[in-house]
């Protein structure tokens, strides 16, 4: 079991209820930490004999009582820095700059200083940056964390194969410069850093779903997921610089052939027109020209357009509310985002176009830098979680009182007009040139487990959430959570801010609802941790004796104790009988075990072969099953009422009372809005929109509903059940002609800001194809209809003509006829190159094909491999796994069921 990296000591406690809580009272201060008066004056007596604290003369107090003195961070708290490698100047000067900003523990940038690097190899810049970090933090104050930003794929502090950064592929730049500076040290890839910048203060500010694009020496690409930095299973996600556009264009320094580096970077378009003008041209000049010169305007609008036929890729695939695009040649209205924006409108889906803002960024050059010293102000022990920057509604869209979502105007985007100021000049003192970016929002902290929301997290009927407080459980000086101590660069900190983590988890059953706990004081986020280790605990093993608790989770007795109690009142866990212990010597250690609800569960799958329901118990067991095949037709409100009456046949035909379901799970084939629950506009399947299914099936069971797309389900089934088990980022495909794709990010279902992430079925492959349903041209999905296999079925012999055109090709393909299993082959080659773009910025450790198609053997699984190995990066291929689907049709229903059951997820 991963549990939390570690606790933390009574020490790191009191000093980040300082932190978060300003100027406090040592009243207050016991009260928020929960330990005991003498533990915390004891603490207090040391912190500020050395400085890490300072107490105020004695201020009067808003009740009766003597004035009481306010405790702050002292000048010994110490600082936190950010670093990042600034490649933005290459392709016009050839050198490198590196950049560095010292912050106080509340956010206060007090010194930030840039220099030309001189070094070529990784170790020489390094050096270099080590003197440039050491010069700008105060003789003898303890830094508590740095974050380096790179410009170039990195997971685990060593730097991966990159365009920009050639000769740094293997090193491990993390461990190195934490050599040089003696304290913690995370090297993350500055496009994720620059993303995380602009969403604590930036254009992304209240923004859930977020593609950031970083067009500089290279092309890199950051994302929020669901408010989650995403990084992917190798952590080389967003590799967008590699996108194939052009499978005979230029050969690129990553070795393959046209991507989209080679046609839009700044290198290549200032060389470009340093060539026509007959002079060299730097970015600024370039956009000068761009403002009255035909030339420079057409090869700036031509990339972004470029971009753009990318970006609308990625906003029908992943779905992000808002897009922002950011370099030395980027301003809010110049050509390069209105070719972006173009591209949008004439390549994404209509609904997703709409509703997709496109930005230029707002931070002057400065989000990576912002972004580092975020990150390392998360690293402190105790920060506050990323969900208290994410209070603004999901995806930054606002609801209109009709009820229909718009994405804000670009007057009022979140963050603009609200720039920090400038950096100070290397002559200004450190006192001088204070100031506070992040004063305001509490920074990203991503040192708690990850759990699974359970489908939204709207609590419905039947589903009571209660609130738990709850008094501190045996807090000491030494330890807040029994473990070994580990601070900010010690052992388990390196997974910390961009390793992703869910920011909300609802645990049912008399459940704590977690989103806003994690908010609240370090004593809560703690205890609220540990609830769910425990809970993650008894899920994993089943039955165990609590001092097989205590041993697994390495907590105090003593809060193990008070914690099950407290579960159990809540009717969360149950004593049970303890598991036999063998040559255990003294008495018996009592049992527990997470209570299994009473009621059923139901979940209904509608297709264009059926639908398919089930009847499962609280745990998630199938009790009974059934299919009844409806063939599709103009009124999708049909379908699903018949789902509903399905589901209750088989509950009475089992001699189920109507009152024993708890909750139903509907799959259904189109997307669905996550905020609003509605099918949107006619589109992609004209049937299905303009009104709320869960509303349809709440009216025919009496219970609430859930509802999420086909391809979604399955693959969280694959996941929790299936050909994907153990893996945090898979991409299900569904390989027939109704192609669609399913999102786990991080061990989450993603459905994206509109409910529109995966429809792969409806990626342009062709300007002039086949007319499609969704009113496009080329589509995928038209290639992969039954008559696009017309030639191969005309030919083939001893076919009944009456039998269905894709049955026909199965039976071909399994019965070894060599014609149709190539064109198999070919559908799945098609696939994978679709999919390549989407599978490059995931980067999935598991790719799982399913469909119809791959019922006739591996032809269309081996196609994907082959396109995905052809046309992704090395990085990302390096470590992905393409298999067949191991639950088939059943993929969707049982994803259903999962949807509706509290499941943790770690990494």
């Amino acid at each position: 079991m991963t549990t939390r990296p570690a606790g933390i000591t009574g020490r790191d406690l009191v000093l980040a209820t300082v932190r978060d809580a300003g100027p406090i009272s040592r009243t207050d201060l016991t009260r928020r930490t929960g330990m005991a008066r003498e533990t915390v004056n004891g603490l207090l007596t040391k912190l500020l004999a050395n400085g890490s604290l300072a107490e105020s003369d004695p201020v009067a107090a808003g009740h009766q009582g003597r004035p009481a003195r306010l405790l702050s961070l002292g000048p010994e708290a110490g600082y936190v820095v950010g670093a990042v490698l600034d490649s933005a100047g290459v392709a016009e000067t050839g050198r490198a700059a590196a950049r560095v900003a010292v912050s106080g523990l509340t956010g206060e940038i007090e010194v930030e200083r840039s220099r030309p690097l001189h070094g070529v190899t990784p170790a020489e810049i390094l050096d270099e940056f080590a003197a440039l970090i050491t010069e700008c933090v105060p003789a003898g104050r303890r830094v508590w964390h740095t974050v380096i930003g790179l410009p170039a794929p990195v997971a685990d502090g060593v730097v991966h194969t990159s365009s920009v950064l050639p000769g740094w592929a293997g090193f491990a730049a993390g461990a190195e410069l934490r050599r040089r500076l003696g304290h913690g040290v995370t090297v993350v890839n500055d496009a994720n850093l620059s993303l995380l910048g602009e969403v604590t203060h930036g254009v992304a500010r209240g923004y859930r779903d977020v593609c950031y694009l970083r067009i500089a020496s290279g092309i890199g690409c950051g994302l929020l997921l669901d408010g989650e930095l995403h990084r992917g299973a190798n952590g080389v996600a967003g590799e967008i610089g590699h996108v194939q556009v052009d499978e005979t264009g230029a050969l690129c320094r990553c070795g393959n052939r046209g991507c989209l580096e080679t046609i839009a970077a700044p290198r290549e378009l200032l060389g470009a027109l340093s060539a026509g003008y007959g002079e060299p041209v730097s970015a600024e000049r370039a956009l000068e020209l761009a403002e009255h010169e035909a030339i420079a305007q057409r090869v700036l609008a031509d990339a972004g357009r470029m971009i753009g036929r990318v970006v609308a890729d990625l906003a029908n695939t992943i779905n992000p509310a808002l897009v922002v695009v950011d370099g030395p040649l980027i301003t809010e209205g110049g050509p390069i985002v209105a070719g972006v924006r173009e591209s949008l409108l004439r390549y994404a889906q209509p609904a997703v176009a709409e509703r997709t803002a496109i930005h230029a960024g707002t931070l002057a050059g400065r989000s990576a830098l912002l972004g580092a010293v975020a990150a390392a102000l998360s690293r402190l022990p105790g920060a506050a979680p990323l969900s208290r920057l994410m209070a603004a509604h999901p995806s930054g869209v606002g609801v209109s009182a009709s009820g229909a979502a718009a994405a804000a105007p670009s007057s009022a985007r979140p963050g603009a007009g609200a720039l920090p100021p400038a950096a100070p000049t290397p002559t200004t003192p450190p006192a001088a040139a204070s100031h506070r970016p992040f004063a305001a929002q509490p920074v990203v902290s991503h040192e708690t487990e990850k759990t699974e929301m359970s489908g939204s997290g709207r609590a419905g009927p039947g589903r009571g959430v209660a609130r738990q407080d709850g008094a501190g459980e045996g807090v000491t000086a030494e330890r807040v959570a029994g473990e070994p101590a580990a601070g900010p660069g010690g052992a388990g900190w390196d997974a910390g801010v961009l390793g992703g983590a869910s920011a909300g988890a609802v645990q049912r059953a008399g459940a704590v609802e977690v989103g806003e706990e994690r908010g609240g004081s370090p004593r809560r986020r703690e205890r609220v941790a540990r609830r769910e280790r425990i809970a993650e605990l008894l899920r994993t093993h089943g039955a165990l004796a609590r001092s097989d608790v205590v041993r697994l989770t390495k907590l105090p007795r003593a809060a193990v104790v008070e914690l099950l109690d407290e579960m159990c009142r809540e009717g969360m866990v149950e004593a049970c009988d303890a598991p036999v212990e063998q040559g255990r010597p003294g008495r018996p250690s009592p049992g527990f075990r997470l209570v299994t609800p009473a009621e059923l569960l139901a979940a209904a799958a509608i297709s264009a072969y059926g639908i398919r329901v089930i009847v499962a118990d609280g745990a998630g067991r199938v009790l009974h099953q059934a299919a009844h095949p409806v063939p599709m037709t103009v009124s999708g409100e049909a379908p699903v009422r018949l789902a509903g009456e399905l589901i209750a046949s088989l509950l009475a035909g089992n001699g189920h009372a109507p009152g024993d379901l708890r909750e139903v799970a509907l799959s259904v084939p189109a997307p669905v809005d996550p905020v609003t629950g509605r099918f949107g506009t006619p589109g992609i399947l004209p049937m299905f929109s303009g009104f709320a299914p869960a509303e349809v099936i709440t009216e025919v069971l009496g219970v609430p509903c859930r509802v999420e797309n086909n391809a979604d389900l399955a693959a969280l089934a694959e996941v929790r059940r299936g050909a994907a088990q153990g893996a945090l980022d898979v991409l299900y495909l569904r390989a027939d002609q109704y192609t669609g794709a399913g999102i786990v990010a991080g061990g989450r279902m993603y459905r994206g800001a509109l409910g529109y992430a995966g429809e792969v079925g409806h990626l342009n492959v062709r300007e002039v194809g086949p007319l499609c349903v969704c009113g496009s041209r080329g589509c995928l999905s038209t290639f992969l209809s039954p008559a696009s296999f017309g030639a191969v079925l005309d030919a083939a012999p001893f076919i009944r003509e009456s039998e269905d055109p894709q049955q026909r090709l199965m039976k071909l393909a399994a019965g070894g006829h060599r014609p149709a299993q190539r064109a198999l082959l070919d559908a799945g080659r098609l696939i994978g190159r679709s999919i390549a773009p989407l599978t490059n910025m995931l980067n999935p450790a598991v790719v799982v094909v399913g469909g119809k198609y791959g019922e006739a053997g591996p032809h269309v699984e081996e196609g994907i491999r082959e396109s995905l190995m052809r046309h992704c990066t090395p990085a990302v291929t390096a470590g992905l796994s393409v298999v067949s689907t191991a639950l088939r049709a059943d993929a969707e229903v049982l994803g259903a069921i999962e949807s509706l059951l509290p499941h943790p997820v770690v990494s």
